[in-house]
């Protein structure tokens, strides 16, 4: 998919991306994927978002710890013996 972002500084880019999941945090929405072009995870926020569109593209599935994505990204804690392993 490719995402059309304005950044809080109004620079606008276009972001190719694989959706993994949807989180909300302090009621605000965002989206978390893998950039393509740079092979790594993306956070973006949903209120940012000025366009998506779906690309011919297909992706294989991507397997990722789901307490280790939210912990870096979001800056969420978890206790020691959390259920999200």
């Amino acid at each position: 998919m490719e995402i059309e972002y304005q950044r809080f500084d109004d620079i606008i880019k276009t972001h190719k991306i694989k959706p993994i999941l949807l989180k909300e945090d302090k009621q605000l929405w965002y989206i978390i994927g893998k950039n393509i072009k740079y092979d790594s995870l993306i956070t973006l926020a949903l209120d940012r978002i000025i366009d998506v569109s779906s690309t011919e593209e297909s992706f294989s599935e991507v397997f990722l710890i789901v307490k280790n994505i939210l912990n870096f990204h979001l800056a969420l804690q978890f206790p020691k013996k959390s259920l999200l392993m």
